[in-house]
C-alpha cells in the first residue's frame, strides 16, 4: 500500500530569558547566547514593533552586553532579518511529512492543511505578518528572504505530499507546483487574511476545520476530474 504523510506537532513556545551576569559569554555557550538574543528580539518586535524596539532594549532583556549583541548583529535590521528567518524555519520544521500507511490521499491533505494552519493561525505568526506588511518597504532583502525561507520550502513540502497520490503519477513538475500553489491559496490565504484584519481570532476553530475539509475535497476532486479527461 502506498504510504502517505502525517505532520509533526508544534514545539513549545520560546523560553523566557534567564537572569544572569552580563559580559563575554563563556566558552562553548556562544550559540546559546545567540539563540537567547533572537528569542528576546522576537518578543520585543512582536510587542512593540520594529520602530519602537532598539538594540539597548534587546541587550537589557537578554542580559547581554551591547558588545556581545553587536558582535553578532551589526544593526537592528540585521537582527530583524535573522528573527524572520528563525521564526519561519521553526514553524516549517513542524509541518514535515512523516510516512504512514493508514491514510487516504484526502486524509493526508487534510492532515497537512491542519498542521499548516496550526502554525499560521497563532498570535505570533499573525503579528509577524502584520509587521512584515508595515516594514516591507524598509527591507529590500525581505522579498528574497520570504521566498527562499518561507514560500519555496512550503511549496516543496506540499508538492512532495501530492506526488504520493497515485492519481498524479506521471504528472510533470510544473503541474505539481501549480497544484501545490493552488492548495496553499485554497487552504491558508483566507484564514490568514481574516485573522490579520482582526475579523477572526488567530486560532484554529471548528468552522475553519470545516472550511478546510470542503476546500480539500473541492481541490482533490478537481485534479481527479482533470486527469480523467486529459
Amino acid at each position: 500500500m502506498a504510504k502517505t504523510a502525517t505532520i509533526a506537532r508544534p514545539s513549545p513556545a520560546l523560553s523566557k530569558p534567564r537572569e544572569g551576569r552580563r559580559g563575554r559569554p563563556k566558552k562553548g555557550t556562544a550559540g546559546l547566547v545567540t539563540e537567547q538574543i533572537v528569542a528576546v528580539a522576537t518578543e520585543l518586535f512582536f510587542e512593540r514593533g520594529l520602530a519602537a524596539t532598539n538594540m539597548d532594549d534587546v541587550a537589557a532583556r537578554a542580559h547581554s552586553s551591547k558588545r556581545t549583541l553587536y558582535a553578532r548583529f551589526p544593526s537592528k535590521e540585521a537582527l530583524f532579518e535573522t528573527v524572520i528567518i528563525s521564526f519561519i524555519r521553526e514553524r516549517l520544521q513542524f509541518v514535515q511529512s512523516v510516512k504512514s500507511a493508514d491514510e487516504t490521499p484526502t486524509q493526508t491533505l487534510l492532515s497537512l492543511g491542519e498542521r499548516f494552519l496550526e502554525q499560521v493561525l497563532t498570535p505570533e505568526t499573525v503579528s509577524l505578518y502584520r509587521l512584515l506588511v508595515c516594514e516591507s518597504d524598509k527591507f529590500p532583502n525581505l522579498p528574497r528572504i520570504l521566498e527562499e525561507e518561507g514560500w519555496e520550502p512550503t511549496i516543496r513540502l506540499i508538492a512532495e505530499v501530492l506526488r504520493q497520490d497515485s492519481v498524479l503519477r506521471g504528472v510533470d513538475d510544473d503541474e505539481i507546483r501549480f497544484l501545490a500553489e493552488t492548495f496553499l491559496a485554497l487552504t491558508a490565504e483566507s484564514p490568514l487574511r481574516r485573522a490579520s484584519l482582526g475579523l477572526q481570532p488567530p486560532k484554529m476553530t471548528d468552522q475553519i476545520r470545516k472550511d478546510l475539509r470542503r476546500a480539500i475535497l473541492i481541490f482533490r476532486n478537481g485534479y481527479i476530474s482533470q486527469r480523467s479527461v486529459s
